[in-house]
């Protein structure tokens, strides 16, 4: 497996925890409970989602 193919991967898994984490943040705001633990963990998702799509980005910038 390439490495290319490697990083998708791993953005797939981090997209699907954001996801989990945005489910976990809506039922707290549903039941009235505070929210900043799992607003503290999406930010740390969505900056490491956003590293692994610049270094996608830069891979296939380099192959073209």
């Amino acid at each position: 497996m390439n490495k290319l193919q490697k990083l998708h991967d791993k953005f797939e898994v981090v997209a699907r925890q954001i996801e989990s984490t945005e489910d976990k943040i809506t039922v707290c705001i549903d039941n009235d409970q505070d929210t900043s633990r799992w607003d503290y963990k999406l930010e740390k998702l969505q900056d490491k989602e956003y590293k692994i799509q610049c270094q996608i980005e830069k891979l296939q910038g380099g192959v073209r």
